[in-house]
């Protein structure tokens, strides 16, 4: 009895309670968390594939100086920065500082990057659950990863881009704040829009637009874009009778004006072409449908057109009535990307609703789809004929059916035709390093419309009822597949700032003092090299000219610099005059441009104090770099040249 007692009271078998109920939604919710996993990384994959991580280049490496010079306060001097610019108007530097700080440039880049995507593609995912199936959802999600979210002109801009600017988080608060209003919380909704104005006033202000517009009544929202635009027009037409170029309401004067646009000519609708109009025209068209087709969308649709509109009639005022700088410098235009987002967003549905309909049917439904996928002009074009053909008496006539079978399919089986052509001779053409296979990739699959709809056929197998097992196995193929593809989306091909380049070039800061600037011959497009591997204000490049429309001096300063360098290069920031030019006619002439006595001439301004040049010049450098990539750059000290005697100025050093 003892050693029973010792062994202690026998188990207990309690009678399983589980009910066959609750076993079935238990399995349910696991293998709806794997598809979501699935679905996750089927999304990722398709990124990794059509897009590729920018880093530093183009506004990327102006955002990053602006950050980079709140650590490193010499950058402050620099031409871009010394003047006023847009990072007046926004805290996003101070937060990018404090990434640099904790992780330094590149990773802070990359860190910030994936961040933004991620906010983006999650609050776009709840957004579309609010109206979609997650089917729906999910193709949704693809068409904002493969279709452009290109607006205003020039190709300039995109909304969801693969580098981080302030605009990247404007666009996430935007799209959450959306999401949460379709929620049912309309206050949290606004405050979370509020928010992102002082990270990016441009890109917020029309996400703030649009939910005021959702909520507030119709006749309140006319009369208040009535008095506003009013309220505008008075104003400009006051501030041009008594012009000064000073102050709020300054006006540009005819020298400010013509650097402004020859510089940054994206800025005057008046410059745009007719593709551009195109673009940005197709969301407007694609919205008018989907109003037409879905009566749950409505009002969000005809409110993404409304603050587009309003954003072009206010960016038309500097157009037409005078160039007031304040209109100039607000990009009301700009306001329309949350035009093309919202249409891009609902195009899913709407093809859906046309697939359903008996007269439409699934030809105008490929001919929606495929609209967004051909050039602009041409994509105006069907979305106009599929506008037609759901006026009400025109949609009840038998014929439509009938012509749309017999038109959408061959038109677009035309264009994918002539696009695969185009692709695949250009990719022939490339060659076999990391960067051109990149490249490479990408160009195969930019046929958007035949890679849209594979993958929409993907996405919406996945999101369907699939046992267990078949979600293992593609997630496992997924995986092996995100091993390859991601890091290779994600290598920064730019070396500049990197600790490779700093160590390379460690002995040139240790010449050129914080403060003293650096020209490249010739120019580089991008000042990265000056900002990010030597930590050094850079003298002139394009990418600095950017701020002239915020800044008279500032584009008084670029027009000087750029006299001063014309001996070896002309003037690149003149993209108005160089557009449609050939490269050798525009920019740098040639590294052979550059010798003694142009050196004396680019080094006769006191502001500029080296200059690096690629080869033999004539002249003994104070450093030469014998490492790839930059093998045969020199460094010349421009303060050397002037301490010189002038008999002796133009011999060899």
């Amino acid at each position: 009895m003892c050693g029973a007692d010792a062994a202690g009271p026998a188990p207990v078998n309690l009678p399983d309670t589980t009910t066959p109920e609750q076993a079935s939604r238990s399995r349910f919710e696991a293998r709806s968390a794997l598809a979501g996993l699935v679905l996750t990384s089927a999304l990722l994959a398709l990124w990794s594939l059509t897009h590729h991580f920018r880093s530093l280049g183009g506004d990327a490496g102006l955002y990053a100086v602006q950050a980079l010079s709140r650590v490193h306060s010499n950058l402050r001097s620099d031409l871009f920065l010394h003047y006023a610019s847009q990072d007046d108007y926004s805290i996003f530097s101070h937060l990018y500082a404090s990434c640099i700080v904790a992780l330094g440039l590149r990773p802070a880049a990359l860190t910030l990057m994936l961040a933004s995507k991620i906010g983006f593609f999650a609050s776009a995912w709840t957004l579309a659950r609010r109206f979609m199936p997650r089917e729906e959802s999910a193709i949704a999600l693809v068409a904002l990863t493969l279709i452009s979210g290109a607006y205003g002109a020039f190709s300039v801009f995109h909304f969801t881009e693969d580098w981080i600017t302030a605009r990247s988080f404007a666009e996430v608060a935007a799209v959450a704040s959306l999401a949460i209003y379709f929620s049912g919380q309309r206050t949290t909704g606004l405050l979370v829009a509020l928010a992102a104005l002082p990270v990016h006033p441009l890109m917020a202000l029309p996400g703030i637009l649009l939910l005021a517009a959702m909520w507030a009544p119709l006749w309140l929202s006319l009369s208040t874009a009535v008095i506003g635009l009013a309220a505008l027009t008075a104003i400009s037409y006051w501030a041009i009778r008594e012009p000064t170029t000073s102050g709020v309401l300054a006006v540009m004067d005819p020298v400010w004006l013509e650097i402004v646009r020859e510089r940054s000519q994206f800025l005057f609708l008046d410059l745009w072409r007719a593709k551009d109009w195109g673009q940005n025209l197709v969301p407007f068209i694609s919205l008018t449908l989907t109003s037409l087709l879905i009566p749950r969308v409505r009002r969000w649709a005809w409110a993404s057109m409304a603050v587009g509109a309003a954003g072009f009639a206010v960016a038309s005022a500097a157009t037409l009535i005078g160039p007031v700088a304040l209109l100039l410098q607000g990009q009301a235009w700009r306001w329309s990307w949350i035009t093309a987002f919202s249409a891009i967003m609902l195009i899913v549905p709407t093809a859906l609703a046309m697939y359903r309909d008996r007269t439409l049917g699934w030809p105008a439904a490929l001919l929606l789809i495929s609209a967004w996928t051909f050039t602009p002009l041409w994509g105006c074009l069907c979305l106009a004929a599929l506008l037609l053909c759901c006026i009400p008496r025109i949609r009840e006539a038998t014929s439509v059916g009938a012509v749309l079978r017999v038109c959408a399919p061959l038109a677009t089986f035309a264009i994918c035709a002539w696009n695969l052509k185009t692709r695949s001779s250009s990719v022939a053409l490339l060659g076999h390093s990391l960067t051109d296979w990149v490249t490479a990739r990408h160009q195969l699959f930019a046929v958007q419309l035949l890679l849209l709809l594979a993958s929409a056929a993907v996405f919406f197998w996945i999101c369907r009822p699939r046992s267990a097992r078949s979600l293992v196995l593609v997630q496992a193929v997924l995986f092996l597949g995100l091993v390859h593809w991601l890091p290779s989306s994600l290598i920064d091909l730019n070396r500049d700032g990197t600790p490779y380049a700093r160590a390379v070039f460690a002995d040139w800061r240790n010449i050129i003092a914080p403060d003293q600037t650096v020209f490249i011959a010739p120019a580089h497009n991008s000042p990265s090299f000056a900002w990010f591997t030597l930590e050094r204000p850079s003298y002139l490049t394009v990418d600095q000219s950017s701020g002239v429309v915020f800044s008279r001096a500032a584009a008084l300063e670029v027009r000087r610099r750029s006299e001063v360098l014309r001996p070896v290069m002309s003037p690149d920031w003149q993209l108005l005059s160089n557009f449609g030019k050939p490269a050798s006619a525009t920019g740098a002439t040639g590294a052979l441009a550059l010798h003694p006595s142009t050196l004396d001439l680019i080094c006769g301004d006191p502001l500029l104090d080296f200059v690096v040049a690629q080869g033999d010049i004539g002249v003994e450098p104070l450093r030469q770099v014998d490492r790839e990539p930059w093998r045969g750059w020199n460094l010349y000290s421009c303060v050397a040249r002037r301490s010189r005697p002038a008999a002796l100025s133009s011999d060899p050093a």
